[in-house]
């Protein structure tokens, strides 16, 4: 089986219409104005992780704001894990292995 992270991009003016049409057990929501910023991040992050998952990135091109955005993305998903990441976030080798790992153990 083939694990990896997938991509998503969206804009937060589309939110309101957003639906997922498949269920991931991990979410991460990545909001963005610098959609370079944004675009080189999720791909060190893809790379940098054995996880599946899906990594939403949402252009905030109405400028709703970070956690509003985040939120917002939290309210139309269901998944065992979710979490944000900001645009010029610069991940680690196997940094969501590590972090739901550590998630894991705490039985949280």
């Amino acid at each position: 089986m083939n694990v990896m992270l997938k991509i998503l991009v969206i804009k937060s003016s589309m939110l309101s219409k957003f639906h997922l049409s498949s269920s991931y057990e991990t979410i991460i929501v990545l909001p963005a104005v610098d959609m370079t910023l944004a675009s080189n991040a999720n791909e060190i992050m893809k790379r940098r992780t054995k996880q599946d998952g899906l990594l939403l990135v949402v252009e905030d091109d109405i400028r709703l704001g970070f956690i509003m955005v985040s939120n917002m993305v939290y309210l139309k998903t269901v998944s065992r894990y979710f979490c944000y990441v900001a645009q010029n976030s610069y991940s680690g080798e196997f940094w969501l292995d590590y972090g739901l790992e550590t998630i894991k153990k705490a039985k949280c």
